[in-house]
C-alpha cells in the first residue's frame, strides 16, 4: 500500500510502510520530507475504503471529490482550480483467445499468454478530471504544444523508416517469398510492439501518474491509451 506524505511546498511524496522513519526528497521542491512512523502513517491514511482495489479507489476518491479532486489545482496546491480539463483513461482489462485456455490483462492478476487470435477483449475507462488554476493551466498547455514540437522530427522519421521497411517487405515477398513471408511476421511484430510503447501525451501521462490514487491504476497497465477532452471552467457551489 502506498501512504501520501505532505511536503511544506503543498506537494506530497509518495512512501511504502517499509520507508517509515526515514527521509524522503520532495520531487517538486528538493526538500527532504521526515517519513513518520509506520503507527502514525497508518492513523495519517485514514483509508475508509482498506480492501478496495487501486482502480475502485480511485473512482472512489473521483466521486466523492476526495483529494486531489478536491477543487484544489492539482498542478501547484496552492489555489483554488480554476479549469477542468478531462482526461480518458482507457485500458485493456481482459482479453480471451478462441484455442484452449487464454490470456488474463487484468491488473488484478498475472498475465498468461497463450497462441491464437483474441476473440473478446474488454476495456474499461476511467474518467479522471485534471483541475488547475489558470496559470497552471496555461504553463501545462505550453509544456504539451513544446514536447509535441520537439518529438515530431523523431515521429517523422519512424514513419519514414516503416514505410521503407514495408516497401523492402513487399519486394522480399514479391522475388524471395520464402525469406520475404517470414521477415514480414518479424516487422509485423516490431510494429505493433513499437505501436503499443506509444502511450501518448508524455507530459500529460507523467501529470497524470503524480496523482494520488490514479497513479498507482496508470504505472499497472501495460495496454492502455490516454487522450485529453476540452478544458471548460470548473464550476463550484
Amino acid at each position: 500500500m502506498e501512504y501520501y506524505v505532505d511536503c511544506e511546498c503543498s506537494s506530497y511524496v509518495t512512501v511504502e510502510l517499509f520507508q517509515a522513519g526515514t527521509s524522503v526528497e520532495c520531487e517538486d521542491c528538493g526538500r527532504e520530507v521526515k517519513i513518520p512512523s509506520s503507527v502514525k502513517l497508518k492513523e495519517m491514511a485514514g483509508d475508509k475504503y482498506p480492501n478496495a482495489s487501486p482502480l475502485e479507489r480511485a473512482e472512489i476518491a473521483i466521486e466523492n471529490g476526495e483529494r486531489p479532486f478536491d477543487g484544489q489545482c492539482q498542478r501547484c496546491r496552492k489555489v483554488a482550480a480554476e479549469v477542468v480539463q478531462p482526461a480518458n483513461f482507457r485500458f485493456l482489462q481482459e482479453r480471451y483467445f478462441d484455442h484452449d485456455g487464454g490470456v488474463d490483462m487484468s491488473y488484478k492478476g498475472p498475465v498468461s499468454l497463450v497462441a491464437g487470435a483474441p476473440t473478446e477483449e474488454h476495456w474499461k475507462t476511467l474518467a479522471i478530471p485534471l483541475m488547475f488554476c489558470k496559470q497552471c493551466y496555461d504553463d501545462f498547455t505550453l509544456d504539451r504544444t513544446s514536447s509535441a514540437r520537439a518529438s515530431a522530427p523523431t515521429t517523422l522519421l519512424h514513419l519514414v523508416g516503416w514505410a521503407a521497411l514495408l516497401l523492402l517487405m513487399i519486394c522480399l515477398c514479391i522475388f524471395l517469398p520464402f525469406v520475404g513471408i517470414p521477415v514480414a511476421f518479424f516487422l509485423f511484430a516490431r510494429l505493433v510492439q513499437w505501436k503499443t510503447r506509444k502511450k501518448g501525451d508524455p507530459v500529460l501521462l507523467n501529470f497524470v501518474k503524480k496523482l494520488r490514487w490514479v497513479g498507482a491504476v496508470v504505472s499497472r497497465e501495460d495496454e492502455y491509451t490516454l487522450t485529453l477532452g476540452e478544458s471548460r471552467p470548473l464550476k463550484t457551489d
